[in-house]
C-alpha cells in the first residue's frame, strides 16, 4: 500500500525574511513588502506665485511578487536608476494578504476571569488586537492578581453612556426635566408614579440597559423620525431615557456652536423618544471612551 506523502505545514514560524540591496539574495524570492518609487516636483503656487514642493509616489512591486529572473533584472535596473534607494523587504513565503486597519472606536464586549471571579467589559476598540491591548492595561491597573481574557467580541452598534446626574431624580428632578422637554409625557407620568410609590422600593445600584428608541426630532423645517441604539449605566429605563434625551440636546449644542463658528446657520432640535426595547445585559464593567482613545491610532 502506497504511503500518503505528509503535507507540509507552512507558518510564519518558518518565514525566512531580510530586508536588502544585495539583488544576489533576491532570485526565487517574494516581495514582502510593497515597493514604492518616490520622488518630489516643485509647483508654482497660482494664488501667490510661490515654488509648492509636493512629494509623489508610485508602486513599483507589488507584494507577494515573485522574483523571477525578469523581475530581479527590472529590480536591479530600478535600483541602478536610483528609482529604488532604500533596501526592499523580501520572504521566501508567498504572502499575497494584507490586513486593513480599522480606524473607528466602536463597541466591543470581552470576557475575563480576575482571580476568581468573571468580569464581563464593555469597550470601544478599534478591533480584536486593540480591545486586548486596552483591556490588559485596564485590567493591570484596577484589578488585583491574575487576570486570562476569555472572549473578545464586536457588540452592537450603539452609543454608551454613563448616568452622571444625582444619586436618583427627585419629583422635582422629574417635573423639572420634563418642563426642560428631556423627556416626554409618558415617561413623565411612569417616573413620577416610581418616585411617588413609597411600597415600591427604588434599585440602589445602577445595571447597563441597552435599549432602542425611535427618535423623533423636529426643528423649523418640520419633523424627522429616526432609530437608534444606546446602553445606559442606570438604575431604570426611566432615568435612561432622561440620560439619552440629555445625551441628544447635548450633541445638538455641540453643532450649533460649530455651526456658529463655520459661519453656517444651525437649526435647534427638540427631541421626543419612544423605547421600542429595554433590557438589562450582564456587563460589569465600562472601560471609559477616554481610556480607550489613548490607543486609538489615527
Amino acid at each position: 500500500m502506497a504511503k500518503t506523502k505528509k503535507k507540509t505545514i507552512i507558518t510564519r514560524k518558518d518565514e525566512v525574511r531580510i530586508q536588502t540591496l544585495d539583488t544576489t539574495k533576491m532570485l526565487n524570492m517574494y516581495i514582502a513588502e510593497k515597493v514604492v518609487k518616490t520622488w518630489k516636483e516643485d509647483f508654482i503656487d497660482q494664488d501667490n506665485g510661490e515654488v509648492v514642493t509636493v512629494e509623489r509616489s508610485e508602486p513599483l512591486y507589488v507584494k507577494g511578487t515573485l522574483i523571477n529572473q525578469d523581475v530581479l533584472a527590472k529590480i536591479k535596473f530600478d535600483i541602478a536608476s536610483g528609482d529604488i534607494k532604500e533596501p526592499i523587504w523580501i520572504t521566501n513565503q508567498n504572502r499575497e494578504g494584507y490586513e486593513y486597519k480599522n480606524t473607528f472606536m466602536q463597541p466591543w464586549l470581552a470576557k475575563a476571569e480576575v482571580g476568581d471571579k468573571n468580569v464581563k467589559f464593555l469597550l470601544y476598540a478599534q478591533g480584536v488586537d486593540n480591545a486586548m491591548e486596552i483591556l490588559r492595561d485596564y485590567i493591570e491597573l484596577n484589578y488585583k492578581g491574575g487576570f486570562v481574557i476569555t472572549e473578545v467580541k464586536e457588540f452592537d452598534d450603539c452609543v454608551i453612556l454613563e448616568d452622571t446626574l444625582s444619586d436618583r431624580m427627585s419629583e422635582d428632578d422629574i417635573s423639572i426635566a420634563y418642563l426642560r422637554g428631556e423627556i416626554d409625557l409618558d415617561a413623565y407620568v411612569t417616573a413620577t408614579r416610581n418616585a411617588t410609590n413609597e411600597n415600591a422600593a427604588p434599585s440602589k445600584d445602577k445595571k447597563y440597559y441597552q435599549l432602542e428608541f425611535k427618535i423623533k426630532s423636529q426643528d423649523t423645517d418640520g419633523e424627522y423620525e429616526s432609530t437608534g441604539t444606546f446602553v445606559v449605566n442606570t438604575f431604570d429605563t426611566e432615568r435612561a431615557m432622561v440620560v439619552v434625551k440629555a445625551y441628544l440636546k447635548m450633541q445638538d449644542e455641540q453643532r450649533a456652536e460649530t455651526a456658529k463658528k463655520e459661519g453656517r446657520e444651525h437649526k435647534a432640535k427638540t427631541f421626543s423618544l419612544l423605547i421600542e426595547k429595554a433590557a438589562p445585559i450582564p456587563v460589569g464593567c465600562f472601560i471609559p471612551l477616554e481610556f480607550s482613545q489613548v490607543y486609538a491610532e489615527q
